[in-house]
């Protein structure tokens, strides 16, 4: 693993960084096996994806039984998925979630042994079942409870089953449990297995880290009252729901198409899901079912008008649903949104995320694409759990504070911004050193650069478009060596648990090796504290060509708000505090 690679990992606690490896395999590993188990088009694949999981997760925490780990890495697995594609994740996110309670509340109870681990899997998988009818209820409403009563008796009078519905439910429960249990019971061995091998034999596998996160780097939505959107979707949804039920089936229907217009109107990626065909031959089903079985115990009839406006309101609320859910992803990606939520007590998971999306590409990239074998899974199990070693050992020896790169274009009122931000930071009490660069104009020209140490205030002059004795011409500026030395001593002697400011890296740094440069080298090799470095645009590219080992946060300025990037800073400052928790 590279340098630039190790330099991703943020600063966190030990096991906020096993939950982050442990997450972001989890992670792959659903994507992989889900798209297997898709693709082989069988009955209940996302049982049997449940199951496969339980597995996993199971022997690391044979490797690793840390409390809490297992909730903490479904809690990261779980917003992993939330940025994908698919218009819906409220139900991924929530059987993820509950297979990591279900598994901790079980280990909690029975403690970290076979019995623990055996009920937590067995009722983890169960959970699955239940995710899926409560999202069917969720979605159609307590009619589809009604039609399947319907159906159901109708089968009994076809086939002659003589049974009680509740035999069928507690047979459906009892495959499941029996399912769980069989998934623990393997990962539970799977994991002792590997702790009597030989580990060394897995140091081979590296991995090279890609620095993209969509969950952080997503600056698309920058309005400024996402709570306000939250709030008026959610009751938004809850009243086109209670529409729906309007007697009059025309006036339900129209009124409550409303708000799924409006949603497409404003949010054009809730339409994602609405343009698989799948989708509408489930809509189409529900229809038909609920027209030939709404009324057949009561009048024999196979056909009833009453059952076709009740599908097609179940249908509606459906795509209410869908849509609305959909928007509700879009807000909760607010920067603003999500910083607020992690600014308080959430920086760990924060970080952790970052370092989560960063290693999944080069976690997928191991993955098989189109089969699975028990031997061979077996070896990839064993090769995973060394590889998360492995990483948890790197990650540990150089993790490191991020490094924000402010841009914006020339004459664009950078340091503005920056006075802006350090005003917020302020208010917040949040320490900040370093150097702010004040220009003095002449003829609405810059004439001059004053030097401005941020601890104490003091300004010396750094350079002039006129010559000085002493000076050191670069561009059109005569530069003051004393006053770069002074600044050059300022950056090396700051205090590593308050935010580093420099006003500001240009080419003289990157192309020529002058000015802060031997400064940066320093910092960027010997400092663990949050910096941020202001820029112009166009120069940013330098950076990977100067710094090939460093990776970067580009925060561009005229897609950020002030406030946002406070609340980001504030976040890094804070998860330093919880590496003692």
């Amino acid at each position: 693993m590279t340098q630039a690679a190790l330099s991703l990992s943020p600063k966190l606690s030990h096991l906020w960084l096993k939950a982050a490896i442990v997450g972001s395999i989890w992670a792959a590993f659903e994507i992989i096996v889900g798209s297997f188990l898709h693709n082989l088009k069988i009955p209940f694949s996302g049982s049997f994806l449940s199951a496969a999981s339980v597995f996993l997760i199971l022997s690391f925490a044979r490797l690793w039984p840390d409390r809490w780990l297992i909730l903490r890495a479904g809690i990261i697995c779980a917003l992993m998925k939330s940025i994908s594609p698919s218009a819906v994740i409220f139900g991924p996110m929530v059987g993820i979630i509950s297979e990591a309670v279900f598994i901790e509340l079980f280990t909690l109870i029975f403690g970290k042994n076979l019995l623990g681990y055996a009920l937590g899997g067995a009722f983890a998988v169960l959970s699955s079942l239940f995710q899926k009818i409560f999202n069917w209820l969720l979605m159609y409403g307590f009619n589809l409870i009604s039609i399947s009563e319907e159906l159901y008796h109708y089968f009994q009078k076809q086939t002659g089953f003589d049974y009680p519905p509740s035999v069928l439910i507690y047979s459906v429960v009892g495959i499941y449990i029996l399912m769980g249990w069989v998934a623990a019971m393997l990962g539970y061995y799977a994991g002792g297995r590997y702790l009597k091998k030989n580990r060394k034999s897995f140091d081979a596998i590296k991995l090279q880290i890609d620095a993209k996160n969509p969950f952080a780097d997503d600056q698309s939505i920058t309005h400024a009252h996402p709570w306000i959107n939250i709030l008026l979707l959610i009751g938004a949804m809850v009243a086109s729901m209670m529409v729906i039920n309007l007697p009059n089936p025309w006036l339900a229907l129209l009124l409550g198409a409303i708000f799924p217009l409006i949603l497409i109107l404003f949010y054009k990626k809730s339409m994602r899901r609405l343009r698989k065909p799948g989708i509408w031959i489930q809509f189409m089903s529900i229809t038909l079912l609920a027209s030939l079985f709404w009324e057949y115990l009561q009048t024999g009839a196979y056909f009833s008008v009453d059952g076709l406006w009740i599908g097609l309101r179940m249908n509606l609320r459906a795509i209410v649903v869908i849509l609305s859910f959909a928007a509700l992803s879009v807000e909760l990606k607010n920067p603003l949104v999500r910083t607020l939520l992690y600014q308080k007590g959430f920086a760990n998971l924060y970080n952790s995320m970052s370092l989560s999306f960063a290693i999944l590409p080069s976690i997928i990239e191991i993955l098989p694409k189109n089969k699975f074998k028990i031997k061979t899974s077996l070896n990839l199990l064993e090769m995973m759990l060394g590889q998360a070693e492995q990483l948890l050992q790197q990650f540990t020896a150089h993790s490191k504070a991020p490094i924000f790169i402010l841009a914006g274009a020339r004459h664009a009122g950078k340091t503005s911004y920056l006075m802006a931000l350090l005003e917020q930071l302020n208010l917040q009490q949040i320490p900040v050193e370093g150097l702010l660069s004040r220009s003095i104009y002449k003829n609405q020209e810059p004439f001059e650069y004053r030097l401005v140490n941020l601890k104490t205030q003091e300004e010396k002059v750094l350079c002039q478009r006129e010559p000085q004795e002493g000076f050191q011409t670069f561009g059109r500026f005569y530069f003051d060596l004393k006053t770069v030395d002074w600044g050059k001593t300022i950056l090396k002697e700051t205090d590593s648990q308050s935010l580093l400011v420099i006003d500001e890296v240009g080419k003289m740094e990157l192309e020529q090796n002058e000015g802060w440069w031997e400064a940066l080298v320093f910092l960027t090799q010997n400092r663990q504290q949050p910096q941020l470095w202001v820029m112009r645009e166009d120069f940013v590219g330098l950076l990977s060509q100067a710094f090939p080992q460093q990776a970067f946060r580009i925060i561009k300025m005229d897609d950020t708000k002030v406030e946002v990037l406070r609340l980001e800073i504030e976040v890094v400052l804070k998860s330093k505090e919880d590496l003692k928790k």
